[in-house]
C-alpha cells in the first residue's frame, strides 16, 4: 500500500481514538476498543516521517512545516482534549514528530554522512538521542520518549523490513503497557508499504489533525452547553 493509503488509515484510526476519548465513557468496552484502534495511527505517522526525511528535497522546510502545524494544532488539541490553559499539561503529536525529525537529522549527520568511527562521535550520536527523549518528556509531548525511539528505529532500519519489524515489536513489547500495546496493530500496515507515494495531498493530511480536533471540541462544548 502507498503512503497515501497509510495516511488515510492513520487518519481514520486517529479520528476513532479522539472520538472515543471525548464522547465515550472512560473504561467502557467501546472506549477501550476505540483507544486500541487509535494506537494504529502514531507508528504509521512515525514511519511516514522517516520516509519523508529520506525523500524530502528541503529538510529545513520540512522542519518548519512541522513546527508551524505543531503551534497551530496545539490550540485545537487543548480545546478538544485538554480543557486547561494552553501548554501546561500535554503537547500534541506534531511536537513529538518534530523532535524526532531533528534527532534523526543530527544522528544522520554525525554517524552516516561523516562515517563517524571515533568514540567521541558515537557518544555525540547517543547524546543526541538522549536529548531528544528528554525534550519529549520535559515538554510532555504525546507518546513522550517512545515516539522518539519509534522514529529512530524506523530510521535505522529504513528499507530493512524484517529488522524494522523486529525492532518495532521489541520496542512495543518492552516499553508499551496497557492500551499502548495495541500499537503493534500498525505493523501489518507498515509491512505492506510498497514505497509508492500515491496522490499528492500532503497538506490535506496536515490540516486534518487540527481541523478534526476543533470539530470534536466544538461538538463536545455544544453538548456540554
Amino acid at each position: 500500500m502507498s503512503s497515501f493509503v497509510l495516511k488515510v488509515i492513520a487518519s481514520i484510526a486517529m479520528l476513532i481514538d479522539h472520538v472515543a476519548v471525548v464522547f465515550l465513557p472512560y473504561g467502557s468496552t467501546m472506549y477501550t476498543i476505540g483507544r486500541a484502534v487509535g494506537r494504529v495511527a502514531f507508528p504509521i505517522y512515525c514511519f511516514l516521517l522517516v520516509e519523508g526525511f529520506f525523500h524530502t528535497s528541503n529538510l529545513r522546510k520540512y522542519m518548519i512545516r512541522l513546527g508551524i502545524f505543531a503551534l497551530i494544532s496545539e490550540v485545537a488539541f487543548d480545546y478538544a482534549l485538554i480543557p486547561k490553559a494552553l501548554w501546561n499539561s500535554h503537547q500534541n503529536v506534531f511536537f513529538t514528530l518534530l523532535i524526532g525529525l531533528i534527532v534523526i537529522s543530527f544522528y544522520d549527520y554525525i554517524v552516516k554522512r561523516y562515517q563517524a568511527q571515533s568514540v567521541m562521535m558515537n557518544t555525540f550520536a547517543v547524546i543526541t538521542i538522549l536529548v531528544g527523549c528528554f525534550l519529549a518528556i520535559a515538554m510532555k509531548c504525546d507518546y513522550s520518549y517512545l515516539g522518539i525511539l519509534f522514529i529512530l528505529g524506523f530510521y535505522i532500519y529504513h528499507n530493512q523490513k524484517k529488522k524494522m519489524a523486529i525492532c518495532f515489536v521489541l520496542l512495543v513489547g518492552f516499553l508499551c503497557g496497557g492500551v499502548q500495546f495495541f500499537c503493534i496493530l500498525a505493523l501489518p500496515f507498515l509491512w505492506f508499504y510498497n514505497q509508492k507515494q500515491g496522490p499528492k495531498v500532503k497538506y490535506a493530511f496536515y490540516a486534518f489533525y487540527p481541523l478534526h480536533l476543533f470539530v470534536i471540541g466544538l461538538i463536545s462544548h455544544l453538548i456540554a452547553g
